[in-house]
């Protein structure tokens, strides 16, 4: 069931809150049994259109390569047009993407990857999404969101991250 906070400051705002049943089935704690797994090879990218009363999700499921050893991991990303930012990690995909060289940080101390060639800024997932990871508004148009019955899409096309 989601809930609408409005007197917490940090869901000042009317924030709604994910929980389990706003991922499919088979996710645990809020993340596909194997997001967070180094792989050799990038799955294919997951769009999935998840579907349950009062629960409806577009969650993204990706790979992103590596530097620091070639490799690939995958992580779901709720696709949320309500945040404003471009990617919002639980601190476990921060800390893999950090250990893997994919993260950086410019000078003012902010992080960001790169992905399409450009900067994307990340932040810790806020406390109303933990565990989740988040895809915001800023990267959804980078990508080109499309969204239609039954699913969604990227006018942008890739492989992996």
């Amino acid at each position: 069931m989601s809930v609408l906070m409005i007197e917490d400051t940090d869901a000042s705002q009317g924030d709604l809150l994910l929980c389990e049943a706003d991922f499919p089935p088979n996710y645990v704690n809020m993340k596909h049994p194997e997001d967070g797994k180094v792989t050799e090879t990038p799955i294919t990218p997951e769009f999935i259109r998840h579907k349950r009363p009062h629960h409806h999700r577009l969650v993204l499921r990706a790979s992103f390569k590596l530097p620091n050893n070639n490799k690939f991991v995958a992580f779901s990303f709720v696709c949320d047009t309500g945040v404003p930012g471009s990617f919002y990690l639980a601190p476990f995909a921060d800390k893999i993407l950090e250990d893997g060289g994919r993260s950086l940080e410019d000078e003012a101390g902010n992080t960001y990857l790169t992905v399409l060639d450009k900067p994307a800024a990340t932040q810790e997932t806020p406390r109303s999404h933990q565990p989740a990871n988040v895809i915001g508004l800023s990267m959804l148009e980078k990508l080109g969101l499309s969204v239609y019955p039954g699913g969604f899409s990227f006018e942008k096309k890739f492989e992996y991250f």
